[in-house]
């Protein structure tokens, strides 16, 4: 039996209840209140009403009350951000403690007024959702960063998986290289997430954007040209990500002038902030990632090589895109199956002429090119199937031929043998072979019927003109 009353509100009750009149007479009284109200008569279809919709409170009302304790036990083990009350007809001290060690927020009696049950519910459903919101949250960050979001089946992926397992549980400094665009921050993330400082910080210093004047203070709290200020205690991002992770990103880009007071600080891990005289012992892991060789700029003098093995104590190196074409399909697959939960959406599918263009294109913008790229796909598609036509490179030379070009170029040969400087005259030929005829003239060429159009359009084809 499942009725749901008072669809308005968003509050939704599972009242668990074994029939007998009192038990009956509180569903009516939650049933008159702003909440949806699902009802369940034994514990296996609660369980199967709970795992297939979202509830915010569980009310398990039976006059049995070993029946009610293995109720909650077993709800609770199963949900554990559930909040559960307890109904009995009477309540002595010895019941309320054992209901509630078996995992009920609350024990009450069928005799509570009105007024009562509605303070036992507000608290229950603010408590409920809170969990229940901390609880998604978690899991997002799981999906978000775990070994899985490393993605790809290439053996320089694999290697690099395998080493992060290891080393994420330590707190070894980590130095990531890789090209712009290869996933160094979702790296590092990973690392943080897999590690006992998860339920900390992961705090983002961004070198390249920070001012060389203001790099002192926003990194150590200290004020320019000052070793110690009486002003008010300021904040820094050490400090913020004590107990937990630093990221340095762009390290290459950290000034001259900054290098040797952090080379200090990664000796010590102390800082003095501006208005604190005594120094402040920061508990921290440094993860740091560059797009650059910094081997190459300690050969050129542009950075210090002292900082450089004080920061790479692991180095790992993520490959560019074009290194590793055998993952491109798999990380296609990744984005289409993320944008389609993100947009609600049935998956999508992608044409075998789409994904030879994809596998075809150099991406000197990596995976974030490769992302991009499939995000504007999934907007201009029709009817979830992803075509070539959809496909639409930002950024490429303008005088090099495109990838989609270049498809166009091999069709043309494969079907004529001819050179691509003639393309102009087999177009005309075939089109008038067809009494221009789209879908016939594409299909004897091996192209597709838009991309035709588009040569058409290009050559500037008209049927009287090119007649004359």
């Amino acid at each position: 039996m499942n009725t749901t009353i008072n669809t308005t509100d968003t509050s939704r009750v599972l009242f668990i209840g074994d029939g007998a009149t009192p038990q009956d007479s509180l569903h009516r009284t939650l049933s008159r209140g702003q909440h949806q109200v699902a009802t369940s008569e034994s514990l296996n279809d609660a369980l199967s009403k709970l795992r297939d919709t979202t509830f915010h409170l569980v009310v398990i009302a039976t006059t049995e009350l070993s029946r009610g304790r293995q109720m909650a036990e077993t709800i609770r083990a199963a949900f554990p951000w559930m909040e559960i009350i307890a109904v009995s007809p009477c309540a002595s001290d010895k019941d309320q403690y054992e209901a509630i060690q078996s995992g009920a927020r609350d024990y009450i009696t069928t005799t509570c007024t009105r007024q009562e049950l509605d303070l036992y519910l507000s608290k229950a459903l603010e408590y409920g959702r809170m969990k229940h919101e901390l609880t998604t949250l978690r899991q997002q960050v799981a999906m978000s960063y775990g070994f899985d979001n490393i993605v790809g089946v290439s053996r320089p992926v694999a290697k690099l998986k395998e080493t992060i397992k290891r080393v994420a549980p330590t707190d070894i400094t980590v130095l990531i290289n890789g090209p712009s665009g290869s996933g160094k921050e979702l790296l590092a993330r990973v690392i943080h997430h897999h590690s006992p400082r998860r339920k900390n910080n992961f705090v983002t210093v961004d070198c390249s954007s920070i001012p060389e004047s203001l790099f002192c203070a926003e990194l150590f709290g200290e004020e320019p040209g000052s070793e110690v200020s009486s002003t008010t205690e300021r904040n820094c991002l050490l400090k913020e990500a004590n107990g937990g992770t630093i990221f340095f990103d762009d390290v290459d880009r950290v000034p001259p002038s900054v290098q040797p007071r952090l080379m200090d600080f990664l000796k010590n891990f102390t800082i003095r902030p501006a208005g604190q005289h005594e120094p402040f012992k920061v508990d921290v892991r440094v993860i740091s990632a560059s797009g650059t060789s910094i081997e190459a700029m300690v050969e050129e003098g542009c950075f210090s090589k002292e900082l450089f093995y004080q920061l790479s104590v692991l180095p790992l190196v993520i490959p560019g895109l074009a290194q590793r074409p055998e993952d491109i399909e798999m990380l296609t697959e990744y984005f289409l199956r993320r944008q389609a939960h993100e947009m609600d959406r049935p998956l999508f599918e992608v044409t075998r002429a789409a994904l030879d263009l994809l596998l075809s294109h150099t991406w000197s913008g990596n995976v974030r090119e490769l992302e991009n790229t499939l995000k504007r796909a999934t907007a201009l598609c029709r009817e979830n199937t992803i075509d070539a036509d959809d496909i639409l490179f930002i950024g490429t030379d303008s005088d090099a031929p495109s990838p989609a070009e270049e498809m166009e170029k091999t069709a043309l040969r494969r079907k004529t043998g001819l050179l691509d400087e003639g393309q102009r005259s087999i177009i005309i030929k075939a089109l008038a072979e067809n009494d221009w005829n789209f879908t016939q003239t594409a299909q004897e060429l091996g192209i597709g019927r838009t991309t035709l159009w588009r040569k058409v359009k290009k050559y500037n084809l008209k049927r009287e003109t090119v007649a004359q």
